[in-house]
């Protein structure tokens, strides 16, 4: 594992045919993504993340996208 994934609990990325779909991807220091996720319900995700004060490394089971429950 990268050393930068030790410090980023995750990373939102936007390729060519995210952009397109108006969504982005979530991609997690354990290697595990979340694809094709709306940018509200992006947005709705990493809010309710930093609410809920959740202590854990997040991971694509951990991360509630609206839609994927």
């Amino acid at each position: 594992m990268h050393h930068t994934n030790h410090k980023v609990p995750f990373m939102v990325l936007a390729g060519d045919r995210d952009v397109a779909a108006g969504a982005v991807s979530f991609r997690f220091g354990d290697r595990t993504q979340i694809n094709g996720v709306a940018r509200d319900d992006a947005v709705a995700a990493i809010v309710a993340w930093i609410a809920d004060r959740e202590n854990a490394v997040p991971t694509a089971e951990l991360v509630k996208v609206a839609g994927r429950e």
